[in-house]
């Protein structure tokens, strides 16, 4: 199971690792909801990097997860159920449309809640993902090894990054993602209940 080479950042001055190559993406390590994940977030050489953990320390007050960026599809992946009955609902892609050439597209808090933004008007979610068939398997086997391995119960979602080369690699495992309904004020919807309509699971059965 792949994760992009990383670095937590206590402070500012911390010696960067030698190993991770720009362009890299500088998070807060315990946040939720993409929030700190701005459309600067990617970062292309030291001294950009310097100056956003010190933002991400200064405002945050948490360290600052430093890794290196996946610039490909950004797929998810829900689980349902516990043990041996988890079943891995259809992939969901987030997909960027008409995004400018010189900015890395990343899934942040402007695209995902600021509604007004470009970042939000340029991202649509679809399902299932244009995936091929050998890497649409990979991806599920994957997803539902990281459920199982970190003990998550009853629903989750993991969200991977393709590289260039084809190699999912796994940002998050987020153990309570959202699961409103799909049709709340024409929001991006919730990938948890979007996948779970396209294998023809309603809400209603979803929830219970």
């Amino acid at each position: 199971i792949l994760t992009p080479n990383y670095h937590v950042f206590y402070s500012r001055n911390k010696k960067l690792d030698p190993e991770l190559q720009f362009p890299l993406i500088v998070k807060p390590v315990c946040m939720d909801n993409s929030i700190g994940i701005l459309s600067d977030a990617v970062v292309n050489d030291e001294e950009e990097l310097r100056t956003k953990i010190s933002y991400i320390l200064r405002t945050y007050d948490q360290p600052a997860l430093v890794e290196e960026f996946i610039n490909g599809k950004e797929i998810t992946v829900g689980v349902l159920a516990n043990g041996r009955s988890a079943t891995v609902l259809p992939t969901a892609e987030v997909v960027f449309r008409n995004w400018p050439e010189d900015e890395c597209k990343v899934y942040g808090y402007e695209a995902k809640w600021s509604k007004e933004t470009e970042q939000s008007k340029r991202v649509c979610i679809e399902s299932p993902a244009d995936l091929p068939k050998y890497q649409e398997y990979r991806i599920k086997r994957t997803a539902l090894q990281v459920y199982n391995i970190l003990g998550v119960r009853d629903y989750g979602r993991v969200d991977i990054r393709i590289s260039a080369e084809g190699v999912p690699y796994v940002l998050e495992m987020n153990p309570n993602p959202g699961i409103s309904p799909t049709t709340v004020d024409d929001e991006q919807p919730d990938f948890i209940p979007f996948a779970a309509e396209k294998m023809g699971m309603d809400y209603e059965k979803l929830i219970l």
